[in-house]
């Protein structure tokens, strides 16, 4: 089923207001997207904020359920990223754009355009924050994470990294706790790792992710990068301890 239909885009246009809490803008962008179809609306430009917005709502209802902690999340990172009067007006065009107009292969490419590489890491982290807060990550959710990651060409590795962040797998290695396999995954490591490996990937990240290397960040992401860098120093300190 194309997540495009009209019943699907009808989805589209209240996620938004609902997360933003505002019943009466959902309601309205319900009646708006009936215009939407009948094309009477202008189509407006797309940026990279509503860009983000939209991957997001694609990660909300990939398993065909609204959860009011992935619309807390969401709505939380955007206000903490850019305030919240930006914050109200990214929400507020979202609404009124012409969204199925826009795959997800489309918002790639535009997310592509106006981030760079170190900020790919924070997009994939929150994307997975936003399917883990419901405390548990779908597996259509896990799946769409996944396809985006391909049309923006992301590291697969990487991802794997990312992912083993929110989710438990019930097989551990016996070589290591889940503390140590834990740190393990922020470098982007496995239980095969050794010492050479940590300092290997501590080098390569923490280039990566100083505070430094992410002026021309994009606003939505300075903060989740500079969490990252944190998270890549606590856990070389951890390792180098107890490896």
């Amino acid at each position: 089923m194309n997540i495009f239909d009209n019943q699907y885009l009808k989805w589209w246009a209240i996620v938004p207001g609902w997360i933003l809490g505002d019943v009466i803008g959902a309601a309205a962008a319900f009646f708006l997207v009936q215009e939407i179809t009948k094309g009477r609306v202008a189509q407006n430009d797309i940026d990279f904020e509503i860009a983000l917005l939209k991957v997001c709502t694609y990660v909300i209802l990939a398993d065909g359920v609204i959860e009011q902690r992935e619309r807390i999340t969401v709505r939380n990172h955007f206000k903490k990223s850019f305030g919240e009067r930006k914050s109200e007006r990214i929400f507020r065009e979202a609404k009124t754009s012409r969204l199925k107009d826009y795959s997800l292969r489309e918002l790639a490419i535009v997310i592509g355009n106006r981030a760079s590489s170190s900020s790919h890491y924070s997009i994939f982290q929150f994307l997975y924050k936003i399917a883990a807060s419901d405390g548990e990550i779908h597996s259509k959710e896990d799946s769409l994470i996944m396809e985006f990651s391909g049309y923006l060409g992301f590291n697969d590795s990487t991802l794997k990294a990312i992912r083993a962040q929110f989710i438990r797998t019930k097989e551990r290695s016996s070589r290591f706790d889940h503390i140590t396999m834990n740190h393990l995954s922020v470098l982007g490591l496995d239980d095969k790792a050794q010492i050479a490996d940590v300092k290997s990937a501590y080098r390569k990240l923490a280039k990566e992710f100083h505070p430094d290397m992410i002026i021309d960040m994009s606003p939505a992401f300075k903060e989740l990068a500079k969490e990252k860098y944190l998270d890549i120093q606590n856990s070389y300190e951890y390792l180098m301890k107890h490896l």
